[in-house]
Formats: C-alpha cells, sequence, structure tokens
C-alpha cells in the first residue's frame, strides 16, 4: 500500500466550495434520467464527467484526489447499507438455493473475466510491463469486482414494477449475499496483491518458510478481525437505533430527533471505516459487517423494530451519500484511457453476461427452479453501481501506478452494466409473471406464463392475486406440515 501523497488544502477547499451546486444539478439531472428509465446514477456520473477535468474543468484533478475524506466516507455508508440489505430469517428459508446460486454465478463469472484479462493483458498498457505474478493478481482482482450487483438498483426494480413472488425473493437474497462475498474475496485478494508486491528477491532460505506462512494466514487474520471490528460497532450502533421518541426523566428531548440520530449513524459508520483503515485492515469488510449485525439483532423480538429503524437512517442519508459519491467517480474518470480501452471493456461486458448466462442457469437448476427461471434468471443479476464502484475507488486509491487506468477501465464495464441491467431485470419479471407494473387498475385483464396460470388465457388483477394468495398458503401449510412430521 502506497504512502498517501500530502493534501493540499487549496486545492481542497475550491473543491468544497463548488460542491453544493455541482451536487445540487447532479441530483436532477439524476431524476431526468429516471424519467426515462434510466438509473440516477448514470446521471450523477455523467454530470461528474461534465464537471471535471476533462470539460469544464469545475473540479480539478488534484482537488478531487484531495478530498479522499468524502470517497471514504461515502463508501462506509455504501456498505453498510449493503450489509443492511442482508436479512438472515429470510436467507435461511431458502439458502439451498440462494448458496446453489451464488457459487455457481461467483464462480463462472470470476473464471471467465479473470480468463479475459489474461489474454488481453498485452493489449493493456498498465499490465505490459508487469510480471507473471502481477497479471494474475489484476486478472483476479477483475474477476472478483465482476462478481458484484447492486441491492439498491434490484430494489428500486421491484418497487417500480411492484415486483412479487419466488423469483423475487430469490434474487434478492442473492444479490445481496454476492455483494457480501464479493467484498470477502476483494479482502484476500487485496492481501494477495500486498504480498506480490513485496516479492521473494530479497529473501532467504531461512525467512522463506515464515513468509509464505505469513502470506497464508495473513489475509485470514485480516478478515477475521474486520468482521470483529464490525460487530463491534453494530452492537455499539443498536442503543442509537433503538432510541424512541418519548418522555424520559434524564435524558434530553432533543437527542431523540432523527436528524441527530442520522448524524450519529453517519459518525458510528465512519468511525469504524476508518479504525479499520488505520489498522491495515478491511474497511469495507468491517462496514458491511456492521450493517447487517445491525439489521440482524440477536434478539430476535426487536429485530424488526431494529431494522426498520435502520432503514429509516439509511432512506435518509443514502440520497445525499450516493449524488457525492457517484458524482465525484464522474469527474475523477480519465476520459482518454477510457477511450483507448472502450473496445476491451465491451469484450469484458459480453464475456460476464456469458458468464452469468451458464452460471444463473447451471445454479437454478440445481436449486431446482421451474424451467421459465432457468432460461431468464441471468438476467436478474447484470447491473453493477455502488458495492462495484467503491471496489474500484478503493483499489485506485491504494495502487497509484496501475491502480487509476485499472479503474477507468472497470468503471466503463460498471457504467454499461449500470445502464444495461434494470431493463432486462425487468423484462425477465414480465417473462416469468411475477411484474405487476402493467395491471394498476382492477379488472385489468393480464396475461402470464401457463407455468403461473396453468393456461395462457387472461387473468385479472383480483384472480391473480388470488392465485398468489392460495400458493403462498399451500406452501406455509407444506412447511409446518413438515415440521410436525
Amino acid at each position: 500500500m502506497s504512502a498517501s501523497a500530502p493534501i493540499s488544502w487549496e486545492a481542497a477547499s475550491h473543491v468544497l466550495l463548488r460542491l453544493p451546486a455541482i451536487l445540487a444539478v447532479s441530483y436532477h439531472v439524476g431524476q431526468g434520467f429516471q424519467k426515462f428509465r434510466m438509473p440516477a446514477i448514470s446521471g450523477y456520473l455523467v454530470t461528474g464527467v461534465v464537471s471535471g477535468p476533462y470539460i469544464m474543468a469545475l473540479l480539478s484533478e488534484n482537488g478531487i484526489s484531495d478530498v479522499k475524506f468524502l470517497f471514504r466516507l461515502c463508501l462506509a455508508c455504501i456498505a453498510m447499507s449493503a450489509g443492511s440489505e442482508m436479512h438472515l430469517l429470510e436467507i435461511r428459508k431458502t439458502f439451498a438455493a440462494v448458496s446453489a446460486l451464488t457459487m455457481s454465478i461467483t464462480a463462472f463469472s470470476w473464471i471467465f473475466v479473470f480468463g479475459v484479462m489474461l489474454l488481453l493483458a498485452d493489449q493493456l498498457a498498465f499490465m505490459q510491463e508487469m510480471s507473471l505474478q502481477q497479471r494474475l493478481c489484476v486478472a483476479s482482482m477483475a474477476g472478483t469486482i465482476m462478481v458484484a450487483r447492486s441491492p439498491a438498483t434490484a430494489i428500486a426494480v421491484l418497487k417500480e414494477v411492484d415486483g412479487r413472488g419466488p423469483f423475487c425473493s430469490l434474487t434478492l437474497n442473492v444479490v445481496v449475499m454476492k455483494d457480501v462475498v464479493v467484498i470477502i474475496l476483494f479482502a484476500l485478494n487485496f492481501e494477495g496483491i500486498k504480498f506480490v508486491e513485496k516479492g521473494f528477491d530479497a529473501l532467504d532460505e531461512s525467512s522463506m518458510h515464515f513468509t509464505v506462512l505469513k502470506a497464508i494466514f495473513s489475509p485470514i487474520f485480516a478478515v477475521l478481525c474486520s468482521i470483529v471490528l464490525g460487530v463491534s460497532w453494530g452492537f455499539a450502533l443498536m442503543p442509537i437505533l433503538r432510541l424512541e421518541q418519548r418522555a424520559h426523566r434524564n435524558i434530553p428531548a432533543f437527542l431523540f430527533d432523527h436528524r441527530l440520530k442520522c448524524v450519529a449513524t453517519l459518525l458510528m459508520a465512519a468511525g469504524c471505516f476508518f479504525m479499520a483503515l488505520m489498522a491495515w485492515w478491511e474497511p469495507l469488510l468491517a462496514s458491511v459487517t456492521m450493517g447487517l449485525y445491525a439489521a440482524n439483532s440477536i434478539d430476535t423480538h426487536r429485530v424488526q423494530a431494529d431494522r426498520e429503524a435502520l432503514e429509516l437512517v439509511l432512506h435518509a442519508l443514502m440520497p445525499l451519500v450516493n449524488v457525492t459519491f457517484f458524482t465525484l467517480i464522474g469527474a475523477s474518470l480519465n476520459l482518454g484511457i477510457i477511450a483507448k480501452t472502450l473496445h476491451i471493456a465491451v469484450c469484458i461486458v459480453l464475456v460476464r453476461l456469458v458468464a452469468l448466462m451458464v452460471g444463473a442457469g447451471l445454479g437454478s437448476k440445481v436449486a431446482g427452479c421451474p424451467p421459465t427461471q432457468v432460461q431468464v434468471a441471468w438476467l436478474a443479476y447484470v447491473t453493477q453501481a455502488g458495492v462495484a464502484l467503491g471496489l474500484i475507488k478503493s483499489l485506485a486509491e491504494h495502487e497509484p501506478v496501475w491502480g487509476p487506468p485499472f479503474a477507468s477501465l472497470m468503471t466503463a464495464v460498471v457504467v454499461c452494466n449500470c445502464m444495461m441491467g434494470p431493463p432486462m431485470f425487468k423484462y425477465a419479471l414480465g417473462r416469468i409473471g411475477e411484474e405487476s407494473d402493467d395491471f394498476d387498475a382492477p379488472g385489468t385483464p393480464v396475461h402470464r406464463p401457463p407455468a403461473e396460470t396453468g393456461s395462457g388465457e387472461p387473468m385479472t388483477r383480483e384472480e391473480l392475486l388470488a392465485l398468489r394468495s392460495t400458493r403462498d398458503d399451500l406452501l406455509m401449510l407444506d412447511r409446518v406440515g413438515r415440521a410436525a412430521c
């Protein structure tokens, strides 16, 4: 990990003075993108690119690099939000299916992207002078980042089309678990990169065995410490989430203000992230664990209330976090490198799509999903956003030589996936019959596939909801019967 360059407070102050106005414009541009059924973060990225050093130069390259604390603060919130989406009680119900899909998609995505990065290494300027070990590390990191999916955009699509059903539930659980897995893989990859950079050239035979053992156990130790740290901060966050607005004799009333709870949660997330960073552990993993623990309280009687309290806080924080993070990401993109490597980015996108088709199809078959779901399951896992870009930015900060060009290439891939993913997910929901966006009025006829209706005849909204309710009741009775046996 390279030492950080000294901060130029003059350049940073220029960015901080101009940033509020740019963020206001970026927010409205994002809202405009949403009107055309496109992700808001695409609008934030476009605004950042336009205001960055390569077009309008409202934000300088040095100034952007000098506000790393904003990036890290946003990363802490994004990671904590990703962890909070993982509801263990719900995942436990379909753990076998979720595990099969997660492992299959993760394995095939990593293998396919890893292979294509090695094949195209000679065409990438930042990889041409690398040793074989370094190329393997970079290819492995690219494969790991391409495993990521976006829970936030998946939830947004489901809310937009009122998606309900077993496919929606399974997809959301897989998406959340994949993001937790990818952060663990990222931590292990990053520790491996640090080890390869040190090399063996200066080691004698007596110290070789110790170094190899350290290389094996150091990543495991860092991951375990990050998890323990996240659990500790999540435990410390619980009293803040459980503050209720009611009369207390010895506690001032202003402490129960929702805005103060949001600020306190933001500071707690920052504390967890920066403590892991200073300890040279994995700050993203610590923040994910913090959110996961806070959303899955050990006290089963309060878990729902705790989860709702955390969701309210994140609902207030994340709009500002997202617009800040993605606008700065857009401003920091190197358009020259993106233009030179655009053909490689398109190639990675296509290879990842093939990997998703194979991985999701195989995983769905192993999980016992209906044939209709097997055919279109891969369409639900295309979108990438916050977690992927957070990992890319984190790597670029710690690898000043090859990190920035690698980040520009990977960001171009993520942006392509972000633009294609939501429409593909909507199409999959429509094919399976779990999209309710096209029947808002009672009595409106809806065509559903035979797997849903038993025939191809049109059904009204009331008939469809009654069918789903009956199916849910039967599944519940089946679970109760198995438990009684």
